[in-house]
């Protein structure tokens, strides 16, 4: 863990009750009135609603007030995220920025926030989004590759309890969610699942005459085909050079673009390059079970296991397509570490590796392994590449915190 000055920033603060605290980039943070805790916020509440009442004001203008005056102490405290900060809308999987909330932009918007009484995470709504002005901004940075942005004077949830980000040093714990969980608010056939994952691991989108896949497996290459002919007005060329298949991705009618052209375009892929790839929208909003079967067709072209480590990897040269993987993995309950790496040829990447290797999946109960890992199923396997050891299945893990350097 490291804590380094980050610049200043517009800060932004979120009002989220009973609880005063949310999971923001995947870490559980708290923001209300003061240092008070939840406790003794409660205890405040009770007391000037019961004085109000006694004084003839009806109990929900009570308790009107108090919210108005809780907002403007957070205000004055300034305990804030910058607008980039990143939130699970919980009602539709998607992510969020802080400031979409703020601006507007994102409506309706629940947020995970743990119950410290059980130590659950649970839905809550954000009842209020509001400006801090501007301030210092320092990047807490975990152990396991997450960076959080806030104030110095933020509160972070510890084994100790809350504590301000800027008092965090190497060596400390701070909270990780288990499995974060979300409600499903999409749906995506096979076929568009399997031509998400190929495309954005082994796909160049944006060739200046169209679409093309490479793979040098013959198995994975049966596996973009049929994925393609399902599209309509599909068709398909595929050319070996040098032991690698080049599939071009055409058109039947020329007066009409391609279904799978179309596809990827809604998704917002095209135009995107290796360093640029990052996980469409649609995809935070699929259930469990659809995005084990995406990550199972991206982990084909750029995961494998190393035999020698006894390491589960996935390896891309997109910061933001990594940070994606790393999420999705967390909403199936796997933890994982992500780093920067140079790979062979000098250049810079990132890699995502499962905690616990290859021997934490195979002791799990095999719920994702149709999808994520292996199966029989001939429309449902995902193919791995000569030399890519297929591990056994993920496990789903209580929705409880774990503790993370």
């Amino acid at each position: 863990m490291a804590v380094e000055p980050a610049g200043k920033a517009r800060t932004f603060d979120l009002r989220v009750p009973p609880f005063a605290n949310f999971v923001s980039e995947d870490l559980v943070v708290h923001n209300s009135m003061g240092k008070k805790k939840v406790e003794e916020m409660k205890s405040h509440r009770e007391r000037f609603v019961q004085g109000a009442k006694e004084r003839g004001v009806p109990e929900e203008e009570a308790n009107r007030l108090f919210d108005m005056l809780e907002a403007f102490a957070n205000y004055g405290f300034n305990k804030c995220l910058p607008a980039r900060a990143r939130v699970v809308d919980w009602c539709t999987g998607r992510v969020v920025r802080v400031g979409e909330i703020v601006r507007g932009e994102a409506k309706g918007v629940w947020v995970v926030s743990l119950d410290e009484a059980r130590l659950r995470l649970v839905p809550r709504p954000v009842v209020a989004a509001f400006p801090s002005g501007k301030a210092q901004v320092y990047a807490l940075r975990t152990a396991t590759g997450r960076v959080l942005e806030a104030t110095a004077n933020h509160p972070v949830y510890t084994p100790e309890g809350w504590r301000p980000l800027g008092t965090l040093a190497p060596g400390d714990y701070v909270a990780l969610p288990r499995h974060l969980s979300y409600r499903p608010s999409l749906h995506l056939e096979g076929h568009e699942l399997d031509l998400l994952g190929f495309a954005l691991a082994e796909g160049h989108l944006r060739h200046p005459s169209g679409v093309y896949l490479y793979t040098s497996s013959e198995e994975e290459l049966a596996a973009m085909e049929e994925a393609l002919r399902a599209f309509p007005n599909t068709r398909i060329r595929v050319v070996w050079r040098r032991g690698v298949a080049h599939v071009y991705v055409g058109r039947v009618d020329r007066r009409q673009e391609a279904g799978a052209v179309a596809f990827l375009r809604r998704m917002g892929l095209l135009g995107l390059d290796a360093k640029t790839k990052r996980l469409p929208e649609a995809v935070f909003g699929l259930p469990p079970e659809e995005v084990a079967r995406f990550l199972g067709r991206l982990w084909t072209g750029d995961g494998g296991v190393d035999p020698k480590g006894r390491l589960i990897h996935y390896a891309t040269a997109s910061k933001e397509l990594a940070w994606g993987v790393q999420h999705l993995l967390l909403r199936l309950g796997l933890q994982s570490r992500l780093v920067e790496k140079r790979f062979s040829g000098g250049y810079k990447g990132y890699a995502v590796y499962l905690l616990g290797g290859w021997r934490r999946p195979a002791a799990s109960p095999k719920r994702w392994a149709p999808t994520l890992w292996a199966s029989g199923d001939k429309t449902s396997r995902p193919f791995l590449p000569p030399g890519k050891r297929r591990a056994g299945a993920p496990e789903m893990s209580s929705p409880s915190p774990s503790w993370r350097r």
